[in-house]
């Protein structure tokens, strides 16, 4: 059977990542994985999209320990704005390097999982990037590995970068 070469294109294409999705944290295995994004897109001539998940929930989980308990709100507009800080600040840096990146924070009431897997499903991403461990520490042991629960849910391929 012979195969054209624009079937062997085509088909190439389709199996390309057109979209790929970094979860950066700033953590050093994000950083590895924004690594290994940089060079997958250089690679398929991809479009790279950064977000920062703010999970609301684990800020509740800190608000509510009793009477002397930090504000709610004030703890999650912080978060934002730390994030935002990060994401901006990442995004400035690539464009010096000559990357082109869209970043963003996005925020979810209940898990960065969610938010992650529900961006890359409306964002129609084929390729979500993470790294094996964030910044989570504590948070990590109490709502468990959102690179791990990101391979679980999310609607497209996931690349864990160790």
């Amino acid at each position: 059977m012979n195969i054209t070469a624009s079937t062997r294109e085509e088909s190439a294409e389709s199996k390309s990542f057109r979209k790929i999705l970094v979860g950066y944290d700033g953590s050093e295995n994000a950083k590895r994985a924004l690594a290994t994004a940089r060079m997958l897109m250089e690679k398929f001539g991809s479009e790279l999209v950064i977000i920062h998940a703010v999970s609301v929930s684990s800020y509740g989980f800190v608000g509510s320990a009793g009477s002397g308990a930090l504000d709610f709100g004030k703890l999650k507009v912080l978060a934002i704005r730390e994030a935002e800080t990060l994401v901006h600040a990442l995004g400035a840096q690539l464009k010096q390097e000559g990357v082109e990146a869209r970043t963003e924070v996005v925020v979810d009431g209940a898990s960065a999982v969610g938010a992650i897997a529900e961006f890359a499903q409306g964002e129609h991403v084929d390729l979500i990037v993470l790294g094996t461990r964030g910044l989570g520490g504590f948070k990590r042991l109490l709502l468990g590995s959102v690179s791990n629960g990101v391979v679980a849910h999310a609607p497209c391929a996931v690349l864990v970068v160790r």
